[in-house]
């Protein structure tokens, strides 16, 4: 597993309208050939909060589509 880890990204937290500073990491694996490629095929999206993670997203990659002509 690869983990990405984002160390400048901004929440807002709607109870108390401010602005504070939570590390985010976007954890990849499963990795799977898509047209040649190395890819990974499962992902989260994680915020890291001070009284634990909050995984708010969970993504399974089932084909991709790339370089393609938006006037088609």
């Amino acid at each position: 597993m690869i983990i990405i880890l984002h160390s400048n990204n901004i929440q807002i937290e709607s109870f108390s309208r401010s602005m504070k500073a939570y590390r985010f990491s976007t954890p990849v694996k499963a990795y799977k050939n898509f047209n040649g490629y190395n890819l990974p095929s499962y992902g989260e999206a994680i915020w890291h909060y001070p009284d634990g993670a909050f995984t708010y997203g969970k993504f399974n990659i089932d084909s991709i589509i790339y370089n393609t002509n938006p006037d088609r």
